[in-house]
């Protein structure tokens, strides 16, 4: 969660900066639950829901909410003291504020113009998927399974007696009283580097079908069943590939439909190019 906030060390942190372009901002909606405070400046679960990704948003926790809390009260008090010694007047702050603006401009622009997940149609991935097979090879064996993670040996035990009397995995992954940490149903194949040492040396020597022993990973109990298996050199199944391949032809038409809006806009637009002068004062600069 905390990667949202700060992408990386030691640069200017955007999306926090234009969480503080939004707090406090009226837009006449209802009034959104205020997570922090600081002064008269607000962090609402609106602005957080205006740069963190749904899905994400949706998976927080207390601690997660704590942790954009925090983070955001560490920049709005190094903004406000910013602000109390005047650095708002500062051309340096001028000129990258202008450019953060065209920035975030061109950005939203370019999502609204050039949306092409919806012009994707499912014969076209189908097509695609069957006319570039080699793509879509896999480099290495790979297992499909179920995989819970608990929080103790005696849960583990447990659920795998459940399990192999008849019980699903979803059923015993729902069961509180089971103390499941983890979980993964089935989610996509997994290579030897995927799943670690631990789960590899298992897992790979079950046949499909079959419900691994409890497992330490890392002194963690976990217990596992072998869904699927595929050697190295098999084709990925269309459904295993299918995001990618949307993903994939979006961006080609995107990058079409971008070629072809500045097409047009050149034609209408005043635009002279004159890189003479520059490099006359770059490589003769006047005397002082």
């Amino acid at each position: 969660m905390k990667a949202w906030l700060i992408p990386y060390r030691g640069a200017v942190i955007s999306m926090m900066a234009v969480l503080l372009l939004l707090a406090g901002c009226d837009n006449g909606s209802p009034p959104s639950p205020v997570i922090a405070r600081v002064g008269d400046a607000t962090l609402t679960l609106e602005d957080l829901r205006s740069y963190v990704p749904a899905g994400v948003l949706a998976r927080a926790t207390r601690n997660d909410l704590l942790d954009y809390a925090n983070q955001w009260i560490r920049s709005e008090l190094l903004y406000q003291a910013a602000l109390g010694i005047g650095y708002e007047r500062d051309a340096r702050v001028r000129h990258r504020t202008e450019e953060a603006r065209r920035d975030i401009i061109v950005d939203i622009f370019l999502q609204d113009e050039l949306d092409m997940g919806s012009f994707i149609s499912e014969e076209e991935i189908r097509v695609y998927h069957a006319n570039n097979q080699d793509a879509f090879r896999r480099d290495e064996d790979e297992v499909l399974a179920s995989i819970m993670w608990f929080s103790d040996q005696q849960q583990a035990s447990r659920a795998r007696t459940e399990i192999t009397g008849g019980a699903t995995f979803e059923a015993i992954a729902t069961d509180t009283s089971f103390q499941v940490t983890a979980v993964s149903l089935e989610g996509r194949y997994l290579s030897r580097w995927d799943l670690g040492d631990d789960l590899a040396g298992a897992l790979f020597g079950l046949a499909p079908g079959t419900i691994s022993n409890v497992i330490s990973v890392g002194g963690v109990p976990v217990v596992a069943r072998i869904e699927d298996r595929q050697e190295a050199g098999t084709i990925r199944a269309l459904w295993e590939v299918r995001d990618d391949i949307e993903a994939l032809l979006a961006a080609d038409l995107r990058e079409a439909k971008l070629e072809t809006m500045l097409a047009g806009l050149l034609t209408e637009a005043d635009v002279t190019v004159d890189v003479d002068g520059a490099l006359a004062a770059i490589h003769n600069p006047p005397m002082p």
